[in-house]
């Protein structure tokens, strides 16, 4: 682990480590505080951007759902929430890009920006992307569309400055996974490593493709009862927001562009493992695109929750 490119993960196994056996027991816990907490604060800023309210109680029970829901149906219970590497790796990344998105809507809310400020959105977008290559393709894609998106649709105010400062923390990231000794040892084959054959970019692209559709199919076959309850709940959250209602054609608009963008984010978590392997991604990795997954699905009741609203209420 130590002699691994996942900086982040190994900071944190070294610095958590210090506290000895007990962390192994107490990990679990400390992970679903942090899902629940930084859903709630990332939640809660998106809201303070879209709407005049004020809805702390209600973030916190559509926060609670959410968790309950991407506890439940974690791809593989001990990897995700029991095996202290496996939180590390693909968990823990989780909470830091809530945290760091959270950071980037709450800035967008004020007139100027500290130094102190960028600065910490610089370190914590780096440390977000050294957890693991799967999160950091995931959320670089991700953080990217969302940039591009805020600057095309004029109806979501964003601070342009803040999500380059975060785009530069996960270039950097991610180029410190790639470009590590360990990283190339491992792609080249160097010593007893088994080297990367599968790196035409173009079946890299359609793998990943690929396996994002089929991620996405899987769930939806599989877990359809899950996530009809999550998009159940949000909707009706999203009914009693604000009394603003968007139109036919913006609900429309608006919902094919987070599919395309929950789409697109998945297949880019997938190219990690099309890239070293050639192969779908292990149950603990897929972690990242079930949330991915669900903040969509989310996003879709929230949507259609507010275009009902005066039906439901």
């Amino acid at each position: 682990v130590i002699a691994g490119n996942r900086f982040s993960s190994t900071i944190a196994s070294v610095l958590l480590g210090y506290i000895g056996v007990p962390i192994v027991r107490i990990t679990p816990g400390l992970l679903i505080a942090g899902l629940f907490l930084s859903a709630a604060f990332l939640l809660r800023q998106i809201l303070n951007l879209a709407t005049t309210l004020k809805r702390d109680l209600e973030c916190a029970i559509a926060a609670g759902l959410f968790t309950g829901i991407q506890v439940f149906l974690a791809p593989s219970h001990f990897q995700n929430l029991y095996w202290f590497s496996g939180i590390v790796a693909y968990s823990f990344p989780i909470i830091f890009y809530c945290l760091l998105l959270g950071l980037l809507f709450k800035e967008s809310q004020l007139l100027r920006q500290s130094l102190f400020t960028r600065f910490f959105i610089l370190i914590l977008a780096i440390i977000t992307a050294g957890f693991s290559e799967t999160s950091a393709a995931a959320f670089f894609t991700l953080t990217l569309i969302l940039f591009g998106l805020g600057l095309v649709l004029r109806s979501v105010k964003i601070k342009p400055s803040a999500f380059l400062i975060a785009l530069v923390g996960l270039t950097i990231g991610l180029s410190l996974l790639i470009f590590s000794p360990s990283a190339q040892a491992r792609n080249t084959g160097m010593g007893e490593l088994i080297g990367n054959q599968y790196d035409n970019i173009f079946e890299i692209l359609s793998g990943s493709f690929e396996f994002g559709f089929d991620f996405i199919l899987y769930q939806l076959r599989g877990t359809f009862l899950p996530l009809a309850v999550l998009f159940t709940g949000m909707l009706f959250f999203g009914s009693f927001i604000e009394k603003r209602t968007l139109g036919i054609k913006a609900i429309i608009i608006d919902s094919l562009l987070v599919i395309a963008c929950v789409y697109i984010s998945i297949s880019a978590s997938m190219a990690p493992q099309v890239f070293a392997f050639g192969a779908y991604p292990n149950e603990r990795s897929q972690f990242i695109p079930l949330f991915i997954l669900l903040s969509g699905i989310s996003c879709l009741g929230l949507l259609t929750g507010n275009f009902v609203s005066p039906t439901i209420q």
